[in-house]
């Protein structure tokens, strides 16, 4: 019974150290947010994947409606459009995730920025970290997030269109 070995290995309790806690923790929300941007990670994670199957199919669609013909310029519009209909949605789901499902979501976020950085840099000076956090600010608000959003949808459809069209790629002069 050799091949039954790491069943048994499988089934013994596993004895799981209990995480420290961070000084932070007694935020309220400040748990859930973290265990938040985990979900939105993963969600960016198969965001970024459902992007590349999008705009593949969406090629090749495109290529089996023209004949079989695709063009490295009509891959790049058509992925970028794509990614420009894909930035605006997510944006749109943002403002609604940060205005009704977690109305709190950017002071929960500057509490979580604020006790980061005081457990990364405890010697910070009161003036130091009151600019850091006005810093941290500017560049967590809804238009600036927006922004970032609409940049990189385009930025990642932009290469992932280049790869996709110079694979795909096949014009009339070719044949």
């Amino acid at each position: 019974a050799p091949t039954c070995r790491w069943l048994l290995a499988l089934s013994k309790p596993v004895h799981r150290l209990e995480p420290r806690r961070p000084a932070w923790s007694s935020v309220s929300s400040v748990p859930t947010l973290v265990a938040w941007s985990g979900v939105l990670a993963s969600a960016t994670a198969t965001r970024g994947l459902a992007s590349v199957v999008v705009i593949v199919l969406g090629l090749k669609l495109i290529k089996d409606n023209n004949g079989g013909f695709l063009s490295l310029g009509e891959a790049l519009k058509n992925g970028l459009g794509i990614s420009l209909i894909s930035g605006v949605v997510y944006v749109v789901y943002f403002y609604v995730f940060v205005n009704f499902i977690q109305a709190d979501y950017f002071t929960n976020l500057a509490a979580f920025q604020e006790a980061s950085m005081i457990e990364m840099y405890p010697n910070m000076s009161d003036e130091q970290l009151e600019n850091a956090i006005e810093m941290s600010k500017k560049f967590s608000g809804f238009g600036m997030i927006s922004a970032i959003i609409m940049i990189m949808s385009l930025f990642f459809g932009f290469v992932i269109s280049m790869i996709a069209g110079l694979i795909m790629k096949k014009t009339q002069e070719e044949d």
